[in-house]
């Protein structure tokens, strides 16, 4: 098959006679009015049909471990837009409900990147901090001011995310820690999550159809810790989904929960956190044969020790992480740095710097071909070499040792 270098002429799709049906006739209507929008849901429905959602499906499990029944929800979601039909009721909205540090904000952005990673385009993911959206005030931020009050003149996030939005094939907005916002952004998100679309303070149309709206929340925790009080003979699974259902009931208005759907993150179980160490430390062990040329390795026992530190069912992974920048990270950057033979002349330090300097100055933009070689350069004549070659780690007594060789 002759492949093709550049974009077909638009010229050759404008046939004289096409069919279409009720409902790409609606749409081709609406296209004069958001051509944009119009492609990405184009290009949206071409690169969704051609996706591989197995492998998509393995990928994602491989990140984000221990949860693979949300994994498997998401991407039933996802399949949604296979057909345009979703965009046609309003977008898709999931609302990620489980204990802090299980994985909840890092699936979809796993997500995202293996969307990247598979298709080859580019996507938009913004996150919005509900925390910091706690009075009336602070919404405004968001959702813009209203005529006659300070800043009224500017757009809200939300119309902004919705304007560049359309520019990608697949969009998210997270808006983490959700319950902890002021009770009017759930009001102002009311339309949207029914129709996909509302309008802002200054009736501009905020449009969030082909986008995902994607709500955390730790919601439920605290019932479910109670250990199953007022759910007999029920699985530790199905306790949770009930605590995290009850909650999100006298949390949150009826209309509004009816519109979402609700997916429980599981509690980290020591095995799962296991695997998340070894995981950690493989990644860690490849970036630095890809950056130095080192080989890594580490015992059984480091694992055990990491687990040990690190493990909290409370607080789920983040310790974990945690144990590992200050156990084996902050002593292994010292280990490089002892070792790193520095040839680098402070005169050839000076010219790299120099340099910098005046690149940014100039804001030059670098090509691909020009980044390579300063990079090369640097490389050459302003860092350490490192003359190690291999880094291996023991457990002691005392903790953990690194050995040189």
């Amino acid at each position: 098959m002759e492949s093709i270098d550049e974009a077909i002429p638009f010229e050759i799709f404008l046939e004289p006679e096409v069919e279409l049906s009720p409902r790409e006739q609606r749409l081709v209507e609406a296209a004069e009015e958001e051509s944009t929008r119009f492609l990405s849901m184009m290009e949206r429905r071409i690169l969704l049909s051609r996706l591989d959602f197995e492998t998509l499906g393995r990928r994602l499990r491989a990140n984000v471990l221990g949860q693979d029944q949300a994994v498997d929800d998401l991407l039933r979601f996802i399949l949604h837009y296979r057909t345009g039909l979703a965009e046609k009721k309003g977008l898709l909205s999931f609302f990620a409900a489980g204990p802090t540090g299980v994985g909840k904000n890092h699936l979809i952005e796993m997500l995202q990147q293996e969307l990247e990673d598979m298709t080859g385009r580019k996507t938009l993911l913004e996150k919005i901090e509900c925390v910091n959206y706690q009075n009336d005030a602070s919404l405004n931020t968001i959702l813009g001011s209203w005529p006659g009050y300070i800043n009224s003149n500017m757009k809200g996030k939300l119309t902004r995310f919705a304007e560049e939005a359309a520019w990608y094939p697949f969009s998210f907005l997270i808006l983490d820690e959700f319950e902890k916002a002021h009770k009017r952004l759930e009001v102002a998100l009311l339309p949207i999550l029914d129709k996909g679309f509302t309008a802002d303070h200054l009736g501009r149309r905020v449009d969030l159809r082909g986008s995902l709206l994607y709500f955390t929340s730790n919601i439920g925790h605290e019932l479910w810790r109670r250990r199953g009080v007022g759910f007999k003979n029920s699985s530790r699974d199905e306790i949770q989904r009930e605590a995290v259902l009850q909650a999100a009931r006298q949390a949150f208005n009826p209309e509004f929960i009816n519109r979402l759907h609700i997916v429980t993150f599981n509690h980290l179980e020591p095995a799962t956190v296991e695997r998340i160490v070894e995981r950690e430390l493989g990644l860690l062990g490849s970036e630095l044969k890809e950056e130095f040329g080192i080989d890594f390795s580490w015992d059984p026992e480091v694992t055990s020790h990491l687990l040990e530190v690190g493990y909290s069912e409370t607080y789920g992974a983040r310790p974990i992480r945690r144990a590992i920048n200050e156990l084996v990270i902050a002593p292994l950057d010292q280990t490089i740095h002892l070792y790193g033979r520095n040839a680098a002349t402070e005169q050839a330090v000076e010219r790299v710097l120099d340099t910098i300097d005046q690149l940014r100055q100039e804001e030059k933009e670098l090509s691909t071909q020009e980044a390579a070689k300063l990079l090369a350069h640097i490389r050459r004549h302003a860092l350490p070499h490192v003359g190690i070659k291999r880094i291996e780690v023991h457990k002691e007594r005392d903790g953990l040792v690194f050995e040189v060789r």
